[in-house]
């Protein structure tokens, strides 16, 4: 798991309960910065990656972006973690279908997609490579256990603690306070105010205009958010958000390098039938 928890309390600085090593508790005063010249919790840290044939990947083996993306970043864990395994969260949005019910019930039922509100969730994802395993398995793999995350992405937190051993309940707990993969199925840049609002024709020939993000502030109770999204077919953004008292800026920087170079590696189409015991 990357990054590890060194500091209690996350983003909000709250250390009920969080122990030292040796047993001791903390107290308020073991949130330090890291970087003295940056915020004492929000920091970020951007890059672009460079992504071919990822639209190839989706339209030949139905491999979403998201799926390759969030696989390349299990396998940039792995590379810094020197582990051949990897866990770590990633957010759900629950709008895909209805939880908890039978399908003829759910057919009777209006899309879910019209859900106003937050319907907003978080699943664990654990990676793992056999050397054997060519580069487009271990994607499609991916892509399998995606289905099922989302499947039961609404599965009570409580629930699933209660069935887990103890050793798995402190890396579920772990997992679920620390990295996030968040996909941003579209990338949105800043808004250029001298252009017209958008303005989409509704039913009956009324004109509603599109209200304008002016400005959003991400603030999860997290150790790091890795939020992604394509801005081409050839291109993605990410930007790591990071809580400064458990994060370094030179490890966020060396972080979003090689997801880069793990992302632009599997989207190769020469990779694809590489075995990871070869490398490259």
């Amino acid at each position: 798991m990357w990054p590890p928890l060194r500091r209690p309390g996350c983003f909000t600085g709250n250390d009920e309960g969080w122990l030292h090593e040796e047993g001791t508790p903390s107290t308020p005063e073991d949130r330090n910065a890291l970087n003295l010249d940056r915020s004492l919790s929000t920091c970020s840290v951007t890059g672009t990656l460079s992504v071919p044939n990822i639209q190839a990947l989706k339209t030949e083996h139905g491999i979403a972006p998201s799926t390759t993306l969030k696989a390349a970043f299990a396998l940039a864990i792995m590379g810094m973690t020197e582990q051949t395994t990897a866990v770590f969260s990633n957010y759900q949005a629950g709008r895909q279908q209805w939880p908890f019910v039978e399908d003829f019930v759910a057919h009777s039922l209006p899309s879910p997609v019209s859900i106003a509100g937050p319907t907003l969730t978080a699943v664990v994802n654990r990676f793992a490579i056999d050397p054997a395993t060519t580069v487009l398995s271990f994607l499609r793999d991916a892509e399998s256990e995606q289905a099922l995350l989302t499947k039961y992405s609404h599965a009570p937190y409580s629930r699933i603690r209660k069935e887990l051993e103890d050793n798995d309940r402190a890396v579920y707990n772990e997992a679920m306070s620390g990295l996030c993969f968040d996909w941003l199925p579209v990338w949105q840049t800043p808004h250029n105010h001298d252009d017209p609002p958008n303005m989409d024709e509704e039913e009956g020939g009324e004109v509603a205009p599109e209200l304008n993000v002016v400005c959003a502030e991400l603030h999860p109770d997290r150790v790091a958010v890795l939020q992604c999204g394509l801005v081409s077919e050839r291109e993605a953004s990410v930007t790591m958000r990071y809580d400064n008292c458990q994060i370094g800026a030179e490890e966020a920087e060396r972080a979003i390098r090689v997801f880069g170079m793990c992302a632009g590696w599997v989207c190769r189409r020469e990779n694809w039938k590489r075995r990871f015991r070869e490398g490259g």
